[in-house]
């Protein structure tokens, strides 16, 4: 039910000015602030004077749905006869609708009871505005008391309206523009955070993945040592004592494979130790020809063992700098040993010192190894991170090397850079170390000579031994393994079971001798240099007169995954390194009953 206020006819102009007139009052007096007064006013009047114009007039009618809270104004407005279409009636009736639309709550065109089509309007009330019988009576007699305005006075008001109703725009304008430029901040804020987030998700991503490879491949390195160590024992054991030469080859193997242990856990402990800032150097003038020839000293059975050719120069001048001796030749000592294992068979490294004029001292480690890309550049001193070795070389080593010679060049407040022309065309490694102005007159000049590189020690088979020699069928044993020691000590711990063996250190060399020797067994080291041990498995399982021989994966990589590689690969069964002996002997007696 309908509670009406007041209703108006339209018949000339000036009830156009009165309706528009008691629209602004009767919201007042409702409630209304002054914008929705004005929206209000704005929305009958143009509806009014568009029902005036093409209707022949008609009537306004001002009313509350209810009494009470939550009650809205209603205003009906219609023509002569309804509002019925004609004389351009539809298109200027939408065009006023369009404009109710946004400045009421409600606009609708009804039937009213047969009488044509009333156009109704609905504004809710103010929150605070409770509605009465005694307001309704109020408002209806204040707006018939109060005259109607001229219309030079209804259009100055609506000029001072308008120019409110401008002014408070401009006022939200400007509002919204400095709301829009602290969204446009806020926004640029929240772009570089979720920037930032990535980024750092990326590198947690690939730090992730550096540790999962890191610790694979320290699984890896700590297991290929144990290996030789473990078979150097078993003969030791298995040995006469009286047999010196074969007690004094598995002691040595097992120094020189302890000595690689020893220096995997120096490497990590040192990192570790820097990481905290817990590594104290021992600082003392030290001559740069001490350094070089003990840094020399330690890389030359590496370098002699991939066959390279090392060059030295020094300047004639003595030098030295305040350093620690033993972190000076570790910092060239690394940079030898990288350039050995990134640097073909036979390469060439120099080693070139001199004096800059700046009283630095800079050393440079050159070779025609594999090179790097500009974006191995970028990150070829990240902890863990590898590059691809030379071709005839299987992946070593953690990864920390150059991490370390970093941290170690900066404790003794040098700076180290790489350059390199690109893939297959070397690789320089620079330092810069502070000199030591004064060297004293007691300076104690180190030996000048550089150490000569000598021969690789050769093992020859141990002899079988008739005592120990197993009394079932002889297997024909193939050892394919890289690592020299793990291979030589596996074949002679193997020949002293009476077994035959034949040894080989990588793809090539394996499927001559596979070929020639036509082994019972394979025992197949995966990380080889060049092509892997998975790659070789499929080729032998490619060669006709080689079905029938068993093929063993022997690595130091054990996860489910890279079992299921070897059994893609062909492999018939796969052991870890270190190969516990009877592992091993379970392995070779499986060949027997087969072969027999």
């Amino acid at each position: 039910m309908a509670f009406r206020i007041i209703h108006l006819g339209i018949s000339s102009e000036h009830d156009m000015i009165a309706v528009r007139q008691r629209a602004r009052e009767i919201s007042a007096m409702l409630g209304f602030g002054i914008q929705d007064q004005v929206r209000i006013a704005t929305a009958v009047s143009e509806l009014a004077r568009t029902v005036f114009t093409h209707a022949a007039g008609g009537d306004v009618e001002f009313s509350l749905d209810h009494l009470g809270e939550g009650a809205s104004l209603l205003v009906a407005i219609r023509g002569t006869g309804g509002v019925n279409s004609g004389s351009g009636m539809d298109e200027a009736l939408a065009a006023a609708l369009v404009s109710a639309e946004r400045l009421m709550d409600q606009c609708n065109v009804d039937i009213d009871n047969g009488r044509g089509q009333v156009v109704r309007l609905r504004k809710t009330l103010p929150a605070e505005s409770i509605p009465t019988t005694a307001t309704l009576l109020g408002i209806a007699d204040s707006v018939m008391r109060s005259p109607i305005s001229s219309t030079f006075n209804e259009v100055t008001l609506q000029n001072r309206e308008l120019l409110d109703t401008l002014a408070e725009l401009r006022s939200r304008q400007e509002d919204l523009l400095v709301l829009t430029q602290e969204l446009e901040d806020t926004n640029r804020g929240v772009v570089a955070l979720y920037a930032e987030i990535e980024e750092k998700a990326e590198r947690l991503r690939q730090a992730d993945v550096h540790k999962d490879e890191f610790l694979a491949t320290l699984a890896h390195e700590l297991r290929n040592p144990l290996a030789p160590i473990r078979n150097a024992v078993e003969i030791m054991r298995r040995t006469p004592l009286h047999d010196s030469a074969v007690h004094a080859k598995a002691q040595h193997i097992i120094s020189r494979q302890v000595d690689h242990l020893a220096r995997l856990v120096d490497d990590l402990l040192d990192v570790a130790r820097i990481s905290k800032g817990k590594i104290t150097l021992q600082r003392q003038p030290t001559a740069l020809e001490t350094f070089i020839n003990l840094a020399v000293e330690t890389a030359q059975p590496f370098i002699e063992l991939r066959q390279h050719r090392l060059h030295v120069k020094l300047p004639g001048e003595p030098l030295q700098v305040l350093g620690d001796p033993a972190r000076l030749a570790q910092i060239v000592g690394n940079l030898l040993n990288n350039a050995a294992k990134y640097t073909a068979s036979g390469g060439q490294i120099d080693l070139v010192a001199e004096r800059l004029p700046q009283g630095k001292l800079r050393i440079v480690v050159r070779d025609n190894g594999i090179g790097l890309s500009s974006e191995r550049i970028k990150t070829v001193f990240t902890l863990f991170a590898q590059g691809e070795t030379a071709p005839d070389r299987a992946q070593d080593g953690l990864g920390i090397g150059l991490s370390l010679v970093q941290r170690l060049v900066s404790l003794h407040e040098g700076e180290i850079r790489v350059e390199s022309a690109g893939r297959g065309k070397g690789s320089s490694f620079i330092v810069d170390l502070p000199l030591l102005d004064d060297l004293g007159a007691g300076a104690a000049a180190a030996p000048s000579a550089t150490p000569v590189l000598t021969s690789a020690e050769a093992f020859s088979p141990m002899p079988t031994s008739d005592t120990e020699a197993s009394a079932k069928t002889s297997v024909k044993i193939l050892l394919v393994d890289d690592n020299f020691d793990s291979v030589t000590m596996t074949a002679m711990l193997l020949e002293s079971f009476g077994h035959t063996t034949a040894t080989a250190q990588d793809s090539v060399s394996a499927l001559k001798e596979a070929k020639r020797m036509l082994p019972d067994l394979v025992l197949l080291d995966i990380g080889l240099p060049g092509v892997n041990g998975y790659e070789v498995a499929r080729m032998l399982r490619r060669e006709p007169t080689l079905h029938a021989t068993r093929l063993i994966a022997v690595t130091g990589y054990g996860t489910d995954a890279d079992k299921q590689k070897a059994v893609d690969a062909g492999f018939d069964q796969h052991l870890v390194k270190p190969v516990d002996l009877e592992a091993l002997m379970r392995a070779v007696d499986t060949c027997q009953k087969i072969s027999t």
